[in-house]
């Protein structure tokens, strides 16, 4: 399986666990920080918070790596002989 044959997949899929990750950060997480009222309940949420960020962070990393590998790796066609 040549590296352009699932190049598809991942452009097609590969926003949908950033998105939900941030999602989760934005509407669940962030939120939490407002609402506690003790001080290990704030350490926790920022705990998942900071886990959740870092998640996305290395999510997008990698899905910037494959697109550059894919923008550099010659089509199938194009091999010389």
């Amino acid at each position: 399986m040549a590296l352009g044959d699932w190049s598809p997949s991942i452009s097609k899929h590969s926003p949908g666990p950033v998105s939900a990750i941030a999602a989760v950060n934005r509407l669940h997480f962030t939120p939490r920080l407002a609402q506690v009222a003790n001080a290990s309940a704030t350490q926790d949420a920022l705990r998942q918070l900071r886990r959740n960020s870092v998640t996305e962070l290395v999510i997008g990393t990698i899905i910037i790596a494959i697109v550059a590998v894919l923008g550099v790796t010659p089509h199938g066609s194009h091999h010389f002989r």
